[in-house]
């Protein structure tokens, strides 16, 4: 059966870039490509900072190492109803999780779109940030 090239893409998506296996922790490089935290670990073993394999974009790491690094708001299927309270993206309408937001345009947007974004040269002067993913505190009582 044949497929379209946007299926491919949202296949690629759930696998890590380096080990090609389904994400273990995702993490979110600054460059907005996703790896696992394994891979990254072993990446940045004796290093200050971590290269993109993807795109060579130079990332310094935080004081804590990889665990400072922002998680990826990913969702399994046959996750728990609050974890799939994610932010969505306001630009395609897709149904897919921002990762970023556009602070000139005030939407935010998926991979996709954030790199539709990037090389616009009509959005060129729009300054971006990365979405950071919060996450509910539960509260036990004994």
């Amino acid at each position: 059966m044949a497929e379209c090239a946007s299926s491919k893409q949202e296949n690629n998506i759930v696998k890590c870039g380096i080990c090609l296996s389904a994400f273990t922790k995702p993490i979110l490089l600054n460059c907005f490509h996703i790896f696992c935290t394994p891979c990254v670990t072993k990446l940045v073993e004796g290093k200050n900072g971590i290269i993109c394999p993807l795109c060579k974009a130079v990332h310094a790491l935080p004081d804590n190492g990889v665990d400072g690094l922002t998680t990826y708001p990913y969702v399994q299927e046959g996750a728990p109803p609050h974890a799939n309270e994610n932010i969505l993206c306001q630009m395609c309408g897709n149904g897919k999780n921002a990762v970023s937001k556009c602070i000139n345009c005030d939407n935010n947007m998926c991979l996709e779109c954030n790199a539709y974004h990037l090389k616009h040269l009509t959005f060129k002067t729009h300054k971006i940030e990365k979405l950071k993913l919060i996450v509910p505190r539960l509260n036990y009582q004994k």
